[in-house]
């Protein structure tokens, strides 16, 4: 039998948090100082990284009189990230955010109170646990449901002046609130099992894990940063050049006219000149070429040609794809070249927007079609 009694050391806890929120610290402060340009997104990434560096410290801070509030603030880091996220997309108005500052002065009273009187554990016969309890589970449901919705608006956004997911941050975005949601499952089990059956031997091993969870985390934070800088580089997609005028109705034929012809334009780039084999086009490159201004082209390819620009411009793609594996001068190509030479930039951009447009992957096309 194997002696797993080291794990009930406290001190393996306390490095292992140690560790992982120096870690943060000094992550957070690279993030912070970065770019020199455009740094509201990452001054919000470096907050949220900091926010989790001080769940990892808590533990140290106990003897302190702040740990009341750094156990106040551990809500911050869903904040957090819900304003980076959105930040990606939109200007962060903090007149409209300002209920994020009264979520986290409930926190704050309810962990004040906790200190002042002393923690009644995980008995959730007491009227203040139940409360504390169901500030938590509001907040997580409220913060989670918000930055699933706010990624879906990044993704709208996305698509609507970029033909390619590759060199945006949405995929990193997704990652963390999906790590975080892990994380964040991983402590309501922990807090229920304690909760129903009142047995905190496991307690050592369950906050060991907890901490080297935090501790990857914030290590695949670091390791996306080293393999793509970019996204340290994120900055808020730009619409003062997308945002349409107030229109009249006298206009509106006039407008429809307009857009018609700068569908046809756009339709001729992509069917003579093959623009969309750029696979870093965007609306902005596109509507250079029309010369028109950006939210006239993606008006036209919305109302005229009934698609995004992103739907359109990966259509074309797919196509030529399509065209590529069914013609023989190219069988020397594998998949993944063929998808280079169509305009994709990754290999996971080429084979989840090839399924979603024609129903099979690249592979079981080319099986169907050649064999």
């Amino acid at each position: 039998m194997h002696d797993y009694s080291f794990l009930y050391d406290k001190s393996i806890i306390q490095t292992v948090s140690l560790l992982g929120g120096i870690q943060g610290l000094i992550l957070s402060a690279i993030v912070l100082f970065y770019p020199r340009i455009h740094r509201s997104s990452n001054i919000l990434l470096s907050l949220f990284i900091l926010s989790v560096s001080l769940v990892l410290l808590g533990p140290r801070l106990k003897g302190l009189n702040i740990i009341w509030l750094v156990n106040g603030l551990r809500f911050s880091t869903l904040m957090l990230l819900y304003l980076y996220i959105r930040s990606l997309y939109r200007y962060i108005s903090w007149k409209s955010e300002w209920w994020n500052s009264l979520v986290m002065a409930i926190h704050l009273v309810l962990s004040y109170t906790e200190w002042r009187v002393g923690s009644p554990g995980y008995r959730l016969d007491s009227v203040y646990t139940l409360a504390m309890t169901s500030a938590d589970l509001a907040t997580i449901a409220l913060y989670f449901s918000l930055l699933f919705k706010t990624l879906g608006q990044y993704r709208a956004k996305i698509e609507q002046h970029f033909s390619t997911m590759h060199r945006v941050g949405y995929h990193f975005s997704y990652q963390l609130v999906i790590g975080f949601l892990a994380m964040t499952t991983y402590q309501l089990v922990v807090f229920v099992y304690f909760a129903v059956t009142s047995n905190f031997q496991l307690g050592p091993i369950l906050a060991l894990i907890n901490n080297v969870l935090f501790m990857v985390f914030l290590y695949f934070i670091t390791i996306r940063g080293k393999l793509s800088p970019i996204i340290y580089k994120l900055r808020r997609i730009a619409d003062s050049s997308t945002a349409a005028p107030e229109s009249d109705s006298t206009s509106e034929q006039v407008i429809s006219d307009d857009l018609q012809a700068i569908a046809e334009r756009v339709t001729y780039l992509l069917n003579e000149e093959k623009i969309y084999l750029n696979p870093e086009l965007t609306l902005r490159g596109l509507a250079e070429k029309c010369d028109q201004k950006s939210y006239l082209v993606s008006q036209a390819i919305n109302q005229c040609l009934g698609k995004s620009f992103f739907e359109l411009i990966n259509t074309y793609r797919v196509e030529e794809a399509q065209k590529l594996m069914l013609d023989s001068k190219y069988d020397h190509l594998s998949i993944l070249g063929v998808g280079f030479e169509a305009g994709f930039n990754s290999k996971t951009t080429f084979n989840t927007t090839f399924k979603r447009i024609t129903g099979t992957t690249p592979n079981e096309f080319k099986k169907q079609h050649i064999g």
